[in-house]
């Protein structure tokens, strides 16, 4: 099995299989299946509105040999990439789910997006990936670590962003996911530019950083079904 093979099947799975998961414990809805191409498309238009943002940028800095292998300068060239992933990313999402989300339940819909979003994500990783040979556990592993991350990542940020439409305050939770989002790939950026080497511990707290972003947003979520719930029963 190749790294990417490897990626493509367990990452994949992880990402259906969590919002999946998370779906059928909270909203109790059908999963939107078509949901997850619409989190494929919402990657899609943000990887283009990312580079729009991040390339002139890197081109000014480091010259286009730079973009490459991309490290930044300074600590606020690092943070301004961070941002720069939050704006365009959770636009994105935000797009997708008032899109596909009209007159569909919104939190399924939001949970759909971020697991496509995430499993867009991984499918685009792993192809470059396909015929390099699995050479130990960590060679694959790694990888993989990284990858439940971002979809714990990714589906959280989702929920917020779905939190904000269902209780009509879109732009604040917007701005909550983007700087969540921005701290996380910030931090990223910010490893490279200090060039941490610690692979494991950094993976760890990014890891603990996700989940806790997740786990805040499936409380508010829960929150939010509950509210729902009641005003239907007392119609």
């Amino acid at each position: 099995m190749t790294i990417g093979l490897g990626l493509l099947i367990i990452g994949g799975t992880l990402a259906v299989a969590i919002g999946w998961l998370i779906n059928r414990r909270v909203t109790h809805e059908s999963f939107l299946w078509i949901g997850l191409v619409v989190g494929g498309v919402a990657f899609l238009l943000a990887g283009i509105l990312q580079n729009l943002m991040v390339v002139p940028m890197a081109i000014t800095i480091h010259g286009r040999e730079g973009l490459q292998s991309l490290v930044p300068a300074s600590p606020l060239e690092a943070i301004y990439y961070g941002l720069a992933a939050g704006i365009a990313q959770e636009l994105a999402k935000l797009a997708g789910i008032r899109v596909y989300g009209r007159n569909r339940e919104i939190f399924p819909t939001a949970i759909a997006i971020g697991a496509g979003f995430a499993l867009t994500e991984i499918i685009l990783i792993s192809l470059p990936a396909m015929q390099a040979g699995v050479t130990s556990v960590s060679a694959l592993a790694i990888p993989i670590w990284e990858r439940f991350s971002a979809i714990l990542f990714h589906i959280g940020a989702a929920i917020i962003i779905g939190y904000g439409l269902a209780r009509g305050k879109m732009w604040l939770y917007l701005l909550i996911a983007i700087l969540l989002h921005g701290i996380l790939d910030g931090a990223v950026a910010l490893r490279a530019y200090y060039k941490i080497d610690q692979i494991v511990a950094f993976e760890t707290v990014i890891l603990i950083f996700s989940a806790a972003v997740l786990a805040l947003a499936i409380r508010w979520m829960q929150s939010a079904v509950r509210d729902h719930e009641l005003v239907s029963t007392t119609r």
